[in-house]
């Protein structure tokens, strides 16, 4: 079995738990910190499909079979772990948030296609309810399968020649950023599909020639350097061109972005993220030096999956039992921001994480139990 770059879990680790953070923690104050973990958290998706084409394997000619392997992990065990949780804490719902039978399947529907198609077909589902705000995370995994699958059938005509996978994830993200500015946003974010399939194809580039590997060569006092400067340009160009709209524009209102600003903006996009990722590379270069906390935050990293669907559902339920403020739990918008609430807060990232880890742990054992049945057959 190939070992796994513990640096790069460290990545994905840290890039969870920053996404944790701001489901469950931050609140806005309107000063430089929160525009830093506002910056910190929109480069984050980006990377994430980034790091998902780092790993297409180019050794394996079965590409039908690569990408039904993946589609079962984005797709079925999506759809069947959030079908499990719609049903395990419809009750809890209706008890603490006065759920009735049709807000119930409401959510269901409008977790599964979405609100903007909901709104469509159904207006009177239209409206969601707090068990779907808890289960919001899941969009990603809508959006990261259709990116997938235009990543997976561009990839099977241009795989065998690197000049023509850079050619097309250039098209891909012009393609993307057409789209972006034209269309407005479609159920399961299919409209952004193109741009983050280019960023994929970025991905699955720089992991041919294993471009993460060759940057963490770098010398240690060399690259921190490198990633302060890059730190300082990423925190300007987020500043200047506000291309965290692009992360949010399926939950944008219309902002004044038109015409070739609007184009810009997603080229500065693409920057960013390879700026931002490199910045996060050294600090996992860092953090990997540091024992016991590089274990920690490797095993995190790789099961963020889990966690990306669990952690807004056990925050909200903690949110619940302490009434204090985070984005899946009620008060979402207490003000004055006390001390209390902060507190509170912080408990409820810590209990959320250790409810989603014990999920994972105990569906890891259950894995584990039944390879060592299956091999004693």
């Amino acid at each position: 079995m190939k070992k796994r770059n513990s640096v790069i879990d460290i990545m994905k680790g840290i890039l969870i738990l920053s996404v944790m953070f701001y489901h469950l923690i931050y609140r806005n104050q309107g000063s430089v910190l929160d525009e830093i973990i506002r910056e910190f958290i929109y480069f984050g998706l980006p990377v994430f499909m980034l790091l998902s084409g780092y790993f297409y394997c180019f050794s394996n000619e079965d590409v039908f079979g690569m990408f039904r392997r993946r589609m079962k992990q984005i797709v079925l065990n999506t759809c069947l772990i959030t079908g499990v949780l719609l049903i395990l804490f419809g009750p809890y719902f209706m008890l603490v948030h006065g759920y009735t039978l049709r807000s119930w399947v409401n959510d269901v529907v409008t977790t599964y296609l979405r609100p903007e198609l909901v709104a469509k077909i159904a207006p009177s589902f239209g409206e969601t309810g707090q068990l779907f705000n808890n289960l919001s995370p899941v969009w990603f995994m809508w959006t990261m399968a259709w990116a997938t699958i235009v990543f997976y059938l561009v990839m099977y005509f241009v795989r065998k020649h690197t000049w023509m996978m850079g050619v097309s994830a250039v098209v891909l993200m012009i393609i993307g950023a057409v789209f972006y500015v034209k269309i407005p946003p479609q159920s399961w974010s299919i409209h952004l599909a193109p741009l983050y399939a280019g960023i994929m194809m970025l991905g699955a580039i720089l992991g041919k020639y294993r471009g993460i590997e060759t940057l963490c060569k770098i010398p240690m006092i060399p690259a921190v350097v490198i990633a302060v400067i890059g730190g300082f340009l990423h925190y300007q160009i987020f500043e200047k061109f506000g291309s965290d709209w692009l992360y949010l524009s399926i939950f944008r209102v219309d902002k004044d972005f038109n015409g070739i600003f609007t184009y810009l903006t997603v080229a500065i996009f693409i920057l960013e993220m390879f700026l931002g990722g490199f910045v996060l590379m050294v600090f996992a270069r860092v953090i990997d030096k540091i024992k016991g906390c590089n274990k920690v935050l490797s095993w995190i990293g790789a099961h963020t999956y889990m966690i990306l669907l669990l952690h807004c559902l056990f925050g909200g339920i903690t949110a619940d039992v302490l009434h204090t403020y985070n984005k899946p739990g009620p008060n979402w918008y207490v003000v004055p921001l006390t001390a209390t609430v902060v507190v509170k807060s912080v408990i409820t990232f810590i209990v959320s994480l250790a409810a989603c880890s014990g999920v994972v742990f105990v569906l890891e054992r259950m894995k584990r139990f039944r390879r060592k049945a299956t091999q004693s057959k």
